[in-house]
């Protein structure tokens, strides 16, 4: 039994090394496609990271299914989550509140116009209760790359 527990252990562990790196490199945007999920992961060079989860094609029926989400961890291991409510982003000028949830009309627009302004941001600043909390910047070809013309569609779009 110790065996398992070890071997269950080292499994872990690797997993974990292999998540938090996703986004070792600072200022470069990094895409992941797990289990029906797209996720994007930015670095900054204070050690702070974002992750945008795009769930759409993980959805199993409408009442149970994961919402996207945006994540901001910072340097000492803090995690707020915009499905726990009041994060936003300042991009070009533009404050983009990003809500909890996305499955009605109008939240649902407000996520679609963040998602569209932050698939074409270079840089951003990101605010959890109107405090700052990072900025983040990558080259405008990464961008493009990462984001590659792919759709973050709120759950009041998605196909049932």
């Amino acid at each position: 039994m110790k065996g398992n527990t070890f071997t269950n252990l080292i499994l872990c562990s690797a997993i974990f090394v292999s998540t938090t790196s996703f986004a070792a490199i600072p200022n470069f945007w990094s895409f992941d496609f797990q289990m029906g999920n797209s996720i994007y992961n930015l670095a900054n060079s204070d050690g702070q990271v974002v992750e945008l989860s795009c769930t759409e094609m993980a959805a199993t029926d409408r009442d149970d299914s994961a919402d996207n989400s945006f994540i901001v961890t910072t340097s000492d291991g803090n995690d707020y989550d915009s499905r726990d409510g009041d994060i936003s982003i300042v991009i070009d000028d533009t404050v983009y509140q990003i809500p909890s949830f996305t499955a009605g009309f109008s939240v649902g627009s407000k996520w679609q116009m963040f998602y569209d302004a932050l698939s074409h941001a270079t840089n951003f600043t990101v605010y959890v209760q109107s405090k700052e909390i990072g900025k983040f910047q990558a080259p405008a070809k990464n961008v493009a790359k990462a984001f590659n013309g792919n759709k973050c569609l709120p759950q009041s779009d998605w196909e049932w």
